[in-house]
């Protein structure tokens, strides 16, 4: 599984593609001023605006882009959440889709914190005012891309994170966001290192922030197999409305199906031969496994009811990811091994053409049946947030174990595990 740097503690860069940015980014070098020094002027006008209100509303939408020998070129889905500010220190980030992206709310006396895919929250003490949101100096904030963002439009500068502590600020052109006229900016320093696109006019409203391009340079994985890779962030603003009815918008009730947890834990983190909590049980254990059918490279798709009787191991990879190419060739491996006996390996390679993951298979000589999960239906019914993602199905078709991420000496416990329940 990547890892994306956010701002957020380590054990939530574990949550895929649901990540908070590391915006000081590398100044932007492909842009050419063309107005002088009056990009100043226009952030100190749009700081002033944000400071005399009372309370906003917005859509954000979080468009996140990895470099494309990560990705695979796959668009990552935006992440959507209708938000809502109010002084001194309330704040509500609700997500718009399927509900798996975190939820945030505060209200100057509760902190509450839910993420889905692990049916866990946090609820803890408010800070005072708004400006508790922006990250501090270990990048511990909410686990939501933009929160910190634009809790500092409107703060004054030396406050940290604020708009006006960018060190310089170029007008670049003028430029339309839609059908809206807006002052392009490139900013250097700060948390809105990049560009940002700011309303011409008497209100000017920030309707687009996209932070400067990182570059392609990665560590190398560690010892879990983990790499770290630098995101770059895209973030729209529409449907900007100032003073708004707000009534009911910071109301704190908690989920009772969700564990109270004081930090967030991925279930199963380190994979098979880790060191996962297993309290923290993932949401699909000791269910019945989705009815689906699987679809090989060749051949006709396999209902995975008929395969009841069988203990059934699923493999969700791509040919992008890191860990996978670690953990695959073990599976594969183990696959031989157990050759046989009641059990059947699919190597379910995630959202990619039919023909890419022939391909890879035949050139690492990779002896393991390979499913195709195209649309990534599969991954949605397994709830599948991060890869590698091995699932286990007893033979009454009820999931038994998830492993996420890849640990070394992992196919040891897996082989364990699927003996057990041979027996």
């Amino acid at each position: 599984m990547e890892k994306t740097v956010n701002q957020n503690n380590k054990t939530r860069n574990l949550l895929i593609l649901l990540c908070a940015a590391a915006l000081a980014c590398p100044v932007l070098a492909d842009v050419e001023p063309v107005k002088g020094n009056e990009g100043r002027a226009i952030i100190e006008h749009c700081a002033e605006f944000y400071a005399g209100l009372e309370s906003v509303s917005a859509t954000m939408q979080v468009s996140i882009e990895l470099p494309e020998k990560f990705s695979g070129g796959m668009p990552i889905p935006p992440l959507t959440y209708d938000v809502a500010l109010e002084q001194p220190a309330s704040a509500a980030f609700t997500p718009v889709g399927d509900g798996m992206q975190p939820l945030f709310i505060q209200n100057g006396k509760q902190q509450y914190t839910e993420m889905a895919p692990f049916s866990q929250y946090i609820l803890s003490e408010s800070p005072a005012t708004l400006a508790g949101l922006i990250p501090d100096a270990e990048g511990e904030g909410p686990p939501i891309p933009g929160v910190g963002l634009l809790a500092g439009l409107g703060l004054d500068a030396g406050a940290g994170g604020a708009l006006r502590d960018a060190q310089s600020v170029i007008l670049l052109d003028e430029e339309a966001v839609g059908e809206t006229s807006c002052h392009h900016l490139a900013v250097t320093g700060g948390a809105y290192e990049g560009e940002l696109w700011v309303v011409a006019g008497e209100q000017p409203w920030v309707l687009r922030h996209r932070t400067a391009d990182p570059g392609e340079a990665a560590a190398e994985p560690d010892e879990n197999g983990m790499v770290t890779v630098m995101p770059r962030f895209d973030f729209s603003f529409s449907n900007w409305t100032a003073d708004p009815d707000l009534a009911g918008r910071f109301a704190i009730e908690p989920n009772e199906t969700f564990k109270k947890v004081d930090r967030f834990v991925p279930p199963n983190t380190a994979g098979p031969g880790g060191q996962g909590d297993e309290a923290l049980a993932h949401p699909t254990l000791d269910r019945p496994a989705p009815e689906m059918s699987l679809v090989p490279l060749d051949g006709e798709p396999v209902a995975l009811s008929s395969l009841k009787g069988k203990v059934v191991v699923l493999d969700f990879w791509a040919t992008w990811c890191g860990p996978c190419k670690m953990s695959l060739p073990k599976i594969a491996g183990l696959a031989e091994t157990m050759a046989g006996k009641d059990v059947a390996f699919f190597a379910v390679n995630l959202m990619e053409p039919k023909e890419k993951a022939a391909a890879y298979i035949e050139k690492e000589k990779l002896s393991i049946q390979v499913a195709l999960d195209e649309q990534g239906e599969a991954a949605k019914a397994f709830k599948v947030r991060g890869i590698p993602h091995l699932v286990v199905i007893d033979r009454e078709g009820v999931v038994r174990k998830v492993h996420v991420g890849f640990a070394p000496g992992g196919e040891e416990r897996l082989k364990a595990e699927i003996e057990e329940l041979l027996k």
